[in-house]
């Protein structure tokens, strides 16, 4: 039996999470190097989660719960919607790059071919 998900939002843009912290320290009038210093962590990391090359561990989710009042579990929660959208934006690119080899497989002419059964055993193995 399968499940149908309606009414799913897929945005087709997600803020990377180092805006939001460049935003909450700009609130604050807190600098890099001041958080980098609060956290124990290295400035170039922070600088790097800032602009989106590095993420946001859960490790760092937490101090910055400390520091900011924001809950650890929405700086975890915004990582993985960010890298989730990455590899989503990735694999749509491989898709596009294969849809043209994709397209030369007969697969009507197969399916025309193949008996009732056979026809059934190409579609468990293509699945």
């Amino acid at each position: 039996m399968e499940i149908k998900i309606q009414n799913q939002y897929n945005p087709d843009y997600v803020s990377p999470p180092g805006d939001t912290l460049l935003e909450v320290l700009e609130d604050s009038g807190m600098t890099q190097a001041q958080l980098a210093e609060r956290t124990g962590t290295p400035k170039k990391t922070i600088n790097e989660i800032i602009s989106g090359q590095a993420a946001i561990t859960p490790e760092i989710a937490l101090q910055l719960e400390l520091l900011f009042n924001i809950s650890a579990s929405f700086w975890n929660n915004h990582e993985r919607r960010y890298r989730e959208f990455l590899g989503q934006q990735e694999e749509k690119k491989l898709l596009k790059k294969q849809l043209p080899q994709l397209k030369e497989i007969p697969v009507k002419a197969i399916m025309e071919i193949c008996s009732p059964l056979k026809r059934t055993m190409v579609i468990e193995n293509l699945g």
